[in-house]
């Protein structure tokens, strides 16, 4: 049976919900930033012979891998950075390049889309990952989001745990609750899209949660909403209409002050 959105624009229409969160990989695309990065910067190493770094990299990548099909995407992110710190290869202008283009060529059919329809209901977009922060700033950039947070960052050739974790170890939960708040945004009055374990506890927390057509069995349950296909959501959502003050012709609204 094939979903409803009346809810769904019950929510937008609601004075309440004063955000939408979106989550990146597997969420606003098709596969995982992280992973891109680290292709292109093994691609890098390769270029220049650094073969140490080069196998460094790749046992990060093998556990990553690992992690991640016995369902633990956090630890296999952990396994990513770890392998590229002790390699001391990073580079944010190159990350950055790497990651805006995985976006550009994997984004969800109709994700630009619904951003615009949101931002076209005065509605904020976050763009919040668990990942790196150049991820986020170049998924903000392209979807022309309002904002964007992460829960790494880098510095130098160095990535570390941003200034929203709070801890050494960075819990996504606990991250975007930080960035929402400093931001003036409560969790309970935001929408929050996500597709994975990692988003299970924003889920719970948030106003409505909507599973991304990406998203895992236990993401699907745990969300209020599951869309399948973001262009049949934006489809549903109808254009918003401004209100107008009808004026008659040549009269100005409003006198001029003396």
């Amino acid at each position: 049976m094939p979903p409803t959105y009346a809810d769904f624009m019950g929510i937008l229409s609601n004075p309440v919900y004063e955000a939408a969160v979106f989550d990146l990989d597997k969420t606003i695309i098709s596969t995982k930033t992280s992973e891109s990065i680290a292709l292109g910067i093994l691609s890098k190493e390769i270029q220049k012979r650094h073969y140490a770094n080069v196998a460094k990299g790749i046992w990060g990548a093998v556990l990553a891998t690992a992690y991640d099909k016995l369902g633990s995407e956090q630890r296999g992110l952990e396994a990513f950075i770890s392998a590229i710190n002790s390699a001391r290869c990073a580079n944010d202008r190159e990350a950055y390049a790497f990651a805006e283009d995985c976006i550009n060529r994997s984004l969800l059919p109709g994700v630009k889309e619904l951003v615009e329809t949101l931002r076209g209901y005065d509605m904020p977009v976050i763009i919040f990952t668990g990942g790196l922060d150049v991820s986020a700033q170049a998924a903000a950039n392209i979807l022309n989001a309002d904002s964007w947070g992460s829960c790494y960052a880098m510095d130098g050739h160095i990535i570390q745990p941003s200034r929203y974790v709070g801890t050494a170890k960075p819990n996504k939960h606990v991250a975007l609750r930080t960035y929402l708040k400093q931001a003036g945004y409560p969790i309970e009055n935001c929408i929050v899209f996500g597709d994975s374990e990692t988003d299970l506890e924003a889920f719970a927390e948030s106003g409505y949660a909507v599973a991304s057509p990406k998203a895992t069995g236990r993401a699907k349950k745990a969300a209020n909403l599951w869309v399948p296909n973001y262009r049949e959501l934006c489809n549903a959502i109808p254009p918003r209409q401004n209100d107008t003050l009808s004026v008659p012709n040549n009269v100005d609204l409003y006198e001029p002050i003396p």
